[in-house]
């Protein structure tokens, strides 16, 4: 059985940590096999009290690095999920419906007004799948969550679209060129899902 290293347990830690989103601060939510290290019922008997020496060893040596109960630093786990959570859906989801609001105020006065649907979504397309791509980079989360973020997306265009633009100004806006923009807010985030997926292999999945 190869040693386990302190510079073994930090770096397949920091990996795990980086694709799941946690904390630098906070201390590893992982079990052991989930960062390489095989868990007890994984070991013959002759090994395991060999591998519990050296975990008791890497404890002390590597800051951060522990075994905890199931539940150790579960709270502020969830709740920094949570927070980044609110961040993909709520928070970018009405950042790019703002672009596009203010865009379209720009070029209704101008005139290119019969356009503006079209020009919207032929220039800020490829800007919103570059910022998607920049913004769930370092991330590997599960295909099933980036079209849950392209449904909080579609339905934030939807409302607001809604809100701001038939109900505020009694306008007729509902033309193909709004039903494609809203199907690419959707498949955006999905796309970008796959394609960050297929480079960076299947998500690691947090479990306590």
């Amino acid at each position: 059985m190869r040693a386990l290293t302190p510079d073994t347990v930090s770096r397949s830690w920091t990996r795990y940590r980086d694709v799941n989103r946690i904390p630098a601060g906070y201390t590893r939510q992982a079990r052991w096999s989930e960062i390489g290290i095989p868990d007890d019922a994984a070991l013959p008997s002759c090994l395991i009290a060999q591998v519990a020496r050296q975990r008791s060893a890497l404890k002390t040596l590597i800051p951060g690095v522990s075994c905890p109960s199931k539940n150790h630093n579960m709270v502020e786990y969830k709740k920094s999920s949570m927070k980044q959570c609110i961040k993909d859906t709520l928070g970018l989801g009405t950042g790019f419906w703002l672009i596009g609001y203010l865009a379209s105020f720009m070029l209704y006065f101008s005139s290119f007004a019969g356009m503006m649907g079209w020009i919207i979504t032929v220039i800020l397309t490829p800007v919103t799948i570059v910022i998607t791509w920049w913004w769930f980079r370092a991330g590997n989360h599960p295909l099933t969550y980036y079209a849950g973020v392209g449904v909080a997306w579609t339905g934030i265009a939807i409302v607001l679209d809604y809100l701001m633009i038939v109900r505020l100004f009694q306008a007729s806006y509902y033309a193909p060129d709004v039903f494609l923009y809203y199907a690419l807010t959707f498949l955006i985030p999905v796309g970008v899902g796959l394609y960050l997926n297929r480079n960076q292999g299947e998500p690691v999945a947090a479990q306590g």
